[in-house]
């Protein structure tokens, strides 16, 4: 397709999107919807549905419409560093702009919406970031606001029970967003939560290890307010090795999955290897019946990081080590990859992209690379 042919498609794109947001077409599509489909059970919000260039992460009607070769700039929604790829600092959101909150608008509208309109049994949420570097603001969190009450209103709604929550907390460890409370009493009333993932952008886009203080796990996460807790996700948090074991150790007995992805240890040599280690001596997991020791997964970056590509170790891979005799697959202090043989390299925007974790040498004998 022509590049003046594809200039002239996006400007009709642009002008069709702003006129859709003058008239807030978006938002009554999405209550016109949210009032016909009383089946509906997930709302995902997401700054990453085109994906990367002819690799879109959702078909959506208007992406499947786009002629063949539209060559086009990627749009990404919240607030995103474009042109270096760096984390970008939230505002306070008290102090913030209508024009900064509208980076926002589709997550406003869907808390808006899930929030006030009552015959709905909508009972997961996801605001996923899909590993680009920005989330919600977590500084909703910080004071009272209109956006923090309705997060609050729909975690109270009887039957909700999934939760996966990208928050944009800048680059450093200052969790400003979480001291005052607000958001541990806002999840706290999610009484019947049985899947929680959460990630921030700490470290994001940073090619070294921060010495930041790590994220106060307790002053987060009210376990103990989830009886029926059986998945729990953490992303891109700096953490302390004591504080998450005993947070593990009060996690209900209904945990079945454990999901670790990108997790820094500021103060903690032994990263993850010795997170393992005291996983497999702290917790009583390994006595437990086959069918009730919870699966853990790790995520690290891997050698060539890149927004949505990474190394992942099965859970049979790590249980080999926690609950057998196995080798433990991490290596010594490294939080980017681990041992050469262990894990699978994929890509969040790429189905067909994957690949052992082994070097080039090795790649190319196994014809994956030339």
């Amino acid at each position: 397709m022509p590049l003046k042919a594809c200039w002239k498609y996006y400007q009709q794109l642009l002008d069709d999107q702003r006129s859709v947001i003058r008239s807030e077409d978006d938002e009554k599509a999405f209550l016109y919807g949210l009032e016909r489909f009383p089946q509906l059970e997930r709302v995902t919000v997401t700054p990453a549905a085109h994906g990367w260039l002819f690799t879109p992460l959702y078909e959506t009607p208007m992406i499947r419409a786009f002629p063949y070769g539209f060559n086009y700039p990627i749009p990404r929604g919240w607030h995103y560093d474009p042109v270096d790829s760096q984390v970008a600092e939230p505002l306070p959101w008290s102090e913030a702009t209508d024009d900064y909150k509208e980076l926002w608008r589709g997550a406003r509208i869907v808390l808006r919406l899930l929030s006030q309109v009552e015959k709905h049994n909508v009972s997961e949420l996801r605001f996923d970031s899909k590993q680009l570097h920005t989330g919600l603001n977590f500084m909703i969190f910080d004071q009272p606001c209109e956006e923090c009450n309705q997060f609050a209103a729909i975690m109270k709604r009887p039957g909700f029970q999934r939760l996966h929550l990208s928050l944009l907390t800048g680059s450093s460890g200052y969790w400003t967003g979480f001291q005052s409370g607000l958001f541990r009493q806002a999840v706290s009333l999610a009484k019947e939560l049985t899947h929680l993932h959460l990630s921030t952008t700490f470290n994001n886009g940073s090619h070294f290890p921060m010495r930041d203080p790590p994220i106060p796990l307790k002053e987060v996460l009210p376990l103990k307010e989830w009886p029926n807790l059986s998945h729990l996700g953490l992303s891109n948090f700096s953490i302390d090795t004591s504080e998450l074991i005993d947070i593990l150790k009060l996690a209900p007995s209904s945990l079945r999955s454990l999901d670790l992805e990108f997790i820094e240890f500021p103060f903690d040599e032994l990263c993850l290897t010795g997170l393992l280690e005291r996983m497999r001596e702290d917790l009583d997991w390994t006595e437990r019946d086959q069918s009730l020791k919870p699966t853990v997964t790790i995520a690290m970056e891997g050698q060539r990081r890149w927004p949505g590509r990474f190394v992942k170790l099965s859970s049979d891979e790590v249980a080999t080590f926690l609950y057998g005799s196995g080798e433990n697959p991490l290596n010594g202090d490294s939080t980017s990859s681990p041992k050469s043989g262990y894990g699978i390299n994929y890509d969040l925007f790429e189905a067909e992209y994957t690949r052992p974790n082994v070097n080039f040498m090795d790649l190319k004998k196994l014809g994956i690379i030339c």
